[in-house]
């Protein structure tokens, strides 16, 4: 790849798009590039370096500073940390509260939610190791001449651009401690973030090479704030830059699932059954941006559940419904989930409400009794609207059906708790653990995860008023699957596999009373 650069070492942050090198970045990394590269490619470059260079000049490419201040900010005093922020708004200027944890800094609005996030990270901190920190909002940007790279340019830019701001930080300042400024500006409509990290040494060199005590005596503990500021711009202690990463869940999910409807960030979701698609179905409604669900399960995770479950050996000999909650708390620490490490019925029973309180139950059980006891709440009205999901023998195909309050599970299965829409009957006895009596299936975890899928799209439709009324969405697995399992498909099925869609599809029906014989296909 041809590389252009001007001739000299630049300094810092001198132009936009031009490295510490002197190398100009001029192509995005994911820019697909034609092989072999010809001169066509070398001529390109040295023309769009030309222009870069020349709208440095007249200021025509400043804004680009803005396009890429995460970049720019950190690029000659990087503080080597990453600060992380859990905050409940981007618009006030206020004092925040803040903790080290390893090589990070962690702000959120007060020092109960700091010990909370460190609790769901499983980090237990002392409440005199949380200090005040200051989030500074900015009316207008910061560009390159604006970047702090001491106390005293720091202070400086405070009185400047935001004068409310000087004594909180001047509050937050200890001594031995680091003084941590998260400062922000609305940029595209979205709030740009970049943090300074400025540590108060007991000493100062004033004069040259003679130390000088920051503070002393009594002033210690107070100190007038015009003594403290003078003090600061002396000892221009040197301020550290570092990029500031937001951990809200309307940031992360907005990023991988783009918006979403408030009615699937509203729905409170109990999910009965943390197995192997139970907990994908939780993950993926995690993902989603469900922020609200109860997790109910009474298994313990061993060792061969690992094979297709979403959490890994970490959890080993955890209750599943526990384990989950706490995976999905690391992830999402604004999110609410509850978890009980029993069955569903005697989690109903020791909370009455739970149940009450929820807009939609995903059972992912797989066991008929209990799931036929559950069918009867919800006829009699007991519980909410409810998804069974489950798979087929070998993972060949999958169901979930979508309850009502018009509609029943009795109308999509037998009495044997069999799908009356059943994909394929495969042949042959269910194998055994040896020397255990421990039945399993062995299937690909990939079969898990559509079903899981087809499970939370069908959810998230009925959040939205897009299923009101009795469904069974199935997932038909891969032709080639049915056929290493000796599978026979059933002859509903046959024409809409061979001559229809076909294989690795969803199909959708809608539930209808089982004294109607056929089932209509919606």
């Amino acid at each position: 790849m041809p590389r252009i650069a001007v001739e000299r070492r630049p300094a810092p942050c001198e132009m936009p798009h031009l490295e510490s090198d002197g190398v100009f970045c001029l192509l995005p990394s994911s820019m697909p590039i034609r092989l072999p590269v010809t001169g066509e490619l070398a001529v390109y470059l040295v023309k769009e370096a030309v222009k870069v260079y020349s709208d440095a000049l007249t200021g025509a490419n400043r804004k680009d500073y803005l396009d890429e201040f995460g970049t720019y900010w950190t690029l000659d005093c990087a503080a080597g940390s990453s600060v992380y922020v859990w905050l409940g708004d981007f618009v006030q200027t206020r004092t925040v509260y803040t903790v080290n944890v390893a090589t990070s800094v962690m702000v959120a609005d007060s020092a109960e939610c700091v010990e909370d996030w460190m609790k769901k990270l499983g980090h237990q901190v002392k409440r005199q190791s949380i200090r005040k920190a200051t989030f500074v909002r900015l009316k207008e940007p910061l560009y390159p001449e604006d970047y702090p790279s001491n106390s005293a340019e720091l202070l400086r830019l405070l009185f400047h651009r935001c004068p409310d701001a000087v004594e909180m930080v001047l509050t937050s300042v200890r001594l031995g401690e680091d003084v941590v400024v998260v400062w922000c500006f609305e940029h595209d409509g979205q709030p740009v973030m970049g943090a300074t990290i400025t540590r108060v040494q007991h000493q100062f060199p004033h004069p040259r090479n003679r130390g000088q005590t920051f503070l002393s005596g009594r002033n210690r503990v107070r100190v007038p704030a015009n003594v403290l500021t003078n003090r600061l711009s002396q000892a221009r202690f040197p301020s550290k830059r570092a990029s500031v990463v937001r951990v809200d869940s309307d940031f992360l999910v907005r990023r991988t699932a783009g918006d979403v409807a408030d009615a699937v960030k509203n729905l409170n979701v109990v999910v009965v059954g943390c197995g192997a698609l139970g907990a994908t179905v939780a993950m993926l409604l995690a993902q989603a941006g469900v922020r609200k669900m109860s997790l109910i399960d009474g298994d313990t995770l061993t060792y061969q559940n690992i094979g297709r479950h979403i959490l890994g050996a970490y959890y080993i000999g955890r209750n599943k419904a526990e384990a989950l909650r706490d995976e999905i708390n690391t992830r999402y620490v604004d999110y609410s989930i509850l978890a009980f490490a029993s069955k569903w019925q005697l989690a109903r029973e020791r909370n009455a409400r739970l149940f009450e309180k929820a807009d939609l139950v995903i059972s992912a059980t797989g066991d008929w009794i209990s799931e036929a006891e559950l069918n009867a709440l919800l006829e009699a009205a007991e519980v909410p609207p409810t998804i069974f999901a489950w798979l087929e023998r070998y993972g060949v195909a999958g169901h979930a059906t979508f309850v009502s309050a018009d509609s029943s599970l009795q109308w999509a299965l037998n009495e044997y708790g069999e799908a009356m829409c059943q994909v394929a009957k495969v042949p042959g006895d269910t194998p055994r653990e040896a020397a255990c009596g421990a039945f399993y299936q062995p299937f690909s975890a990939a079969a898990s995860a559509e079903v899981a899928a087809m499970t939370v799209s069908l959810a998230i439709a009925a959040a939205t008023s897009e299923v009101t009324t009795g469904q069974t969405w199935t997932w038909v697995g891969q032709y080639e699957n049915l056929l290493k399992t000796g599978a026979e498909i059933k002859p509903f099925w046959r024409p809409l596999v061979f001559d229809g869609p076909g294989f690795q599809k969803v199909y959708r029906h809608q539930l209808i009373p089982p004294s109607n014989e056929a089932v209509s296909q919606q």
